[in-house]
């Protein structure tokens, strides 16, 4: 069982992560500013999770990967998925490509997750243009952690988690 230091570290590498990929972040960052600055803040997020946690980090992260289509096997690009565990309370994210794949990142791209159980929350990113409303290609029900139903197990051996999706309701 993680320690309450442990959560609360979590918590902040989490948001930080969060942060870093947010594109308004990017965006204000490449607007607003010189290169000099945006590199220097760039490498200080990303040197921030290292200091924290000490060299080689103190979670065994696990490679976790998978793809993500339709219930008809179409892969669905652009979808953000969030895997939520209790133990240590702390989140792992992703988004698809172009052909539906993803990999897990906890504290940077690509590292995985910490072994454990995990809740699962899926959504439709939006597109570049805020004007531009398209309608989700999936069911609501895969935005809570509470009514999406999906739940996967991290551990030692392959972690591909492929996951198919119902279309969204008809109205």
């Amino acid at each position: 069982m993680a320690s309450p230091e442990d959560r609360v570290t979590m918590r902040f590498l989490n948001c930080i992560f969060e942060l870093r990929h947010s594109s308004f972040f990017r965006h204000w960052v490449f607007r607003h500013s010189s290169l000099q600055l945006t590199l220097h803040l760039q490498f200080h997020l990303l040197l921030l999770p290292i200091l924290l946690c000490g060299c080689g980090g103190k979670y065994d992260l696990r490679p976790v990967e998978g793809i993500v289509t339709l219930a008809d096997g179409t892969p669905l690009a652009r979808i953000r998925l969030t895997f939520e565990c209790q133990d240590p309370v702390l989140s792992a994210r992703a988004t698809t490509d172009e052909k539906g794949k993803y990999q897990l990142s906890t504290l940077t791209d690509g590292d995985g997750a910490p072994i454990g159980s995990y809740r699962v929350a899926i959504g439709d990113l939006p597109g570049d243009d805020p004007d531009d409303f398209r309608p989700s290609r999936i069911h609501s029900k895969y935005q809570s952690f509470d009514t999406s139903g999906l739940t996967f197990e991290v551990g030692d051996g392959d972690n591909v988690f492929d996951i198919q999706l119902d279309p969204p309701e008809r109205r």
